[in-house]
């Protein structure tokens, strides 16, 4: 549940600042409200080692990235009806892993420089 919270929290508190222009990046949005709502949760209660479910959660999401049915993280979007078609996995755990390895290649301080 406090990942769930969180996760609506990011959304709300940071939306001015990763609010995508168009729903081609969808994962961004998403992406960054997943990682924030692990990183929140974390440092809220790190007896709970979120990273480890994070991490779980992903690995066995990302084997599906293998498939053919796969996608990018970043989808064009042509009209916003169809927008609901890449509102999946992808966008949440697959954005999310790539800003956590951002985070973890370029540092904190650098991170959050951006």
């Amino acid at each position: 549940m406090a990942i769930i919270v969180s996760h609506e929290v990011a959304h709300q508190w940071f939306g001015n600042l990763v609010t995508m222009e168009w729903w081609t990046n969808l994962w961004l949005n998403e992406g960054f409200a997943t990682w924030i709502s692990y990183m929140a949760t974390d440092i809220l209660f790190p007896e709970w080692k979120v990273w480890s479910q994070f991490l779980q959660q992903t690995t066995g999401r990302l084997i599906m990235d293998a498939l053919e049915h796969s996608h990018p993280i970043q989808v064009e979007v042509h009209h916003a009806r169809s927008v609901l078609e890449i509102f999946d996995t992808f966008s949440y755990k697959k954005g999310s892993a790539v800003i956590l390895m951002m985070q973890a290649y370029l540092g904190d301080d650098i991170f959050q420089s951006f």
